[in-house]
């Protein structure tokens, strides 16, 4: 499949996923605020991979197997809403890239500079 469609379609996913996370899924063991960082496309459409992150102490593990279940939910509302022949089976992922900026920046602040050279 060209790379610009799938782009395309990986951007629309996207939109898809997280209004229904925002308005449409009210499941009380979710967290409030789930954000849908990334999504990668199969070229065949089969399969969809959602990379998701939130903020708050609740098990990966646990809303990552909730969102799971949920998958046929959100395939059907892709299906509703994407043009396509095939609707991709959604699988959620946690994305910790956040975390692992945020540990980085962390790493970057305890460094120093000093133009004199260490003395032994």
């Amino acid at each position: 499949m060209n790379k610009q469609r799938l782009r395309k379609i990986n951007e629309e996913i996207k939109r898809i996923i997280s209004s229904s996370l925002v308005f449409d899924v009210k499941d009380p063991r979710l967290p409030s605020m789930i954000n849908v960082l990334d999504v990668e496309t199969a070229s065949d459409m089969k399969t969809t991979k959602i990379f998701v992150s939130w903020v708050g102490d609740e098990d990966r593990d646990e809303v990552l197997s909730i969102l799971n279940k949920a998958a046929g939910y959100f395939r059907k509302e892709l299906g509703n809403e994407l043009k396509t022949y095939n609707t991709p089976q959604p699988q959620f992922y946690y994305d910790d890239s956040i975390e692992r900026g945020m540990e980085m920046e962390e790493l970057l602040r305890g460094i120093t500079y000093s133009d004199e050279p260490e003395e032994d």
